[in-house]
C-alpha cells in the first residue's frame, strides 16, 4: 500500500512566517555588526584598507547571500502553500461536478 503524503499549508505558512521572522531579525543585528566593522574597517590608514576590505568582504558576501537563500526559502514555502490549496479545490471541485 502507498504511504499517504499530507502537506498543512497553515503549517506551511506558519514556518515560513517564522523563518522570515527569524532572518529579519539577524539582518538587523547584522547590519548593527558590519557598520560598526566598517568603522573599524576605516580606522586603518587609506592604504591598508583594501588589505583588509579584502578580508572581510567575502564575509559579508556570505551574509547577506544566507539570508536572501533563506528569505527567498520561506516565499517559495508559501507559494507551494498556495498551489496545494489551489491543486485540493480544484481536486474537490472536479469531483463535486461529476456528482
Amino acid at each position: 500500500m502507498a504511504e499517504l503524503m499530507s502537506y498543512d499549508p497553515t503549517a506551511m505558512r506558519t514556518a515560513a512566517k517564522q523563518i522570515q521572522d527569524h532572518v529579519h531579525q539577524a539582518q538587523l543585528s547584522y547590519e548593527k555588526t558590519w557598520r560598526t566593522t566598517e568603522t573599524f574597517i576605516n580606522s586603518f590608514p587609506g592604504f591598508m584598507q583594501p588589505f583588509v576590505r579584502n578580508i572581510f568582504n567575502p564575509h559579508d558576501t556570505h551574509y547577506r547571500n544566507s539570508h536572501q537563500w533563506q528569505l527567498d526559502f520561506a516565499d517559495r514555502l508559501i507559494r507551494a502553500a498556495s498551489a496545494i490549496e489551489a491543486a485540493d479545490t480544484q481536486a474537490a471541485n472536479t469531483l463535486n461536478n461529476q456528482h
